[in-house]
């Protein structure tokens, strides 16, 4: 095993330290259930850097040193994937939650409208 230098080890902790704090936030915070995947996605990303560089410091996993890079790849990849689809379908709710206000808004209008007595 190699020695790790002091910079590669406070990397690998505020890795490690972005990733619980991100799940820290999703337990804590986020109702809406794309949100949370979207955070977890963000917090697995650190998580998978740490990962890959102590692999490319010579700290292996479970006796995978050489595959851990093209795993951490693939699901960097996976990941990036899954939080890009999270993103569209939060942007589709949100036109059409933005359209539904709109057309209640309106409708208020209409009925205060036609409520209001006529000026004489």
């Amino acid at each position: 095993m190699k020695v790790l230098t002091p910079a590669i080890l406070s990397s690998v902790v505020a890795y490690l330290l972005t990733s619980a704090c991100a799940i820290l936030l999703v337990r804590r915070r986020f109702t809406n259930p794309r949100l949370r995947g979207l955070t977890m996605v963000i917090g697995m990303m650190p998580f998978l850097q740490a990962v890959s560089l102590l692999s490319e410091r010579g700290v292996g996993f479970l006796g995978l040193r050489n595959e851990i890079g093209d795993l951490v790849d693939l699901f960097v990849s996976l990941l990036c994937l899954w939080s890009i689809h999270l993103l569209d379908e939060e942007s589709r709710d949100r036109r059409s939650v933005d359209l539904r206000m709109r057309l209640m808004e309106s409708d208020t209008r209409r009925s205060d409208i036609r409520k209001s007595p006529a000026v004489p």
